[in-house]
């Protein structure tokens, strides 16, 4: 997928204490929902998570994700 840019107004509520909804889809099919701190990084955000947690496993098996930050 391409990648967006991320325009002044987007990097200045970014760059605030907000919350991110991670969703990841399970073996099943259906949806995991983590809510995170994410860290803006340039252009990058960034979310962490711990080696083996459903998150982990879920993306090892599709890489596919969305983030929402409210």
């Amino acid at each position: 997928m391409p990648r967006s840019e991320i325009n002044p107004a987007q990097r200045k509520f970014l760059e605030e204490r907000h919350f991110a909804v991670v969703g990841t889809t399970n073996p099943d099919g259906s949806p995991h929902l983590a809510v995170m701190w994410y860290l803006l990084d340039g252009d990058d955000i960034i979310v962490n998570s711990a080696q083996g947690r459903i998150k982990d496993r879920n993306l090892a098996q599709d890489p596919r994700m969305s983030l929402v930050v409210e």
